[in-house]
């Protein structure tokens, strides 16, 4: 008997929509889901240890910029090493 996953075709384009200039992907969509919903249950966990609300918005700009630039080293070491 065969495993399901065998019948399993991952050839999903990463191209949401485009408008103009702008291109949605499926990974920028993910990433900004991650922001959503990790800011509020970082406030949660920020009132419940007495810690001013202020770290959250610093803790978010600082996970935002390290996503987006450790996505873009990333890309650029693991899937166009020779291109620099």
């Amino acid at each position: 008997m065969t495993s399901l996953l065998a019948y399993l075709v991952w050839n999903l384009d990463p191209v949401i929509t485009s408008v103009g200039p702008l291109t949605l992907r499926w990974y920028g969509l993910l990433f900004m889901l991650g922001f959503v919903v990790g800011t509020p249950v970082f406030q949660y966990i920020f009132r419940s240890e007495h810690v001013s609300p202020r770290w959250v918005d610093v803790l978010t700009i600082y996970v935002l910029v390290g996503t987006v630039v450790g996505a873009r080293l990333g890309h650029i070491f693991f899937y166009e090493p020779t291109c620099c």
